[in-house]
């Protein structure tokens, strides 16, 4: 938050006060050095379990029925 300081008696002191404005130069690297920490171990767990692979049992194919090529015509009453 800025701080507010009273203007000097010298000039147009009508009682206000003059706001002056602070900038925030640093950056909080903390919070981002902790999220690149867990994304860190999260990865190493996560690689070993990538490299094994996950087994699997997949259908067998099997052949279907030969498909007759007469059209049906279907008639919708309205």
């Amino acid at each position: 938050m800025p701080k507010v300081l009273p203007v000097p008696t010298g000039g147009s002191a009508r009682g206000r006060t003059r706001r002056v404005a602070t900038t925030l130069a640093e950056i909080n690297v903390i919070p981002l050095v902790d999220v690149m920490l867990v994304l860190l171990i999260i990865f190493m767990v996560t690689a070993p379990m990538l490299q094994r692979g996950v087994e699997l049992k997949l259908p067998q194919l099997r052949r279907a029925e030969e498909i007759s090529s007469e059209r049906m015509f279907v008639d919708v009453p309205l």
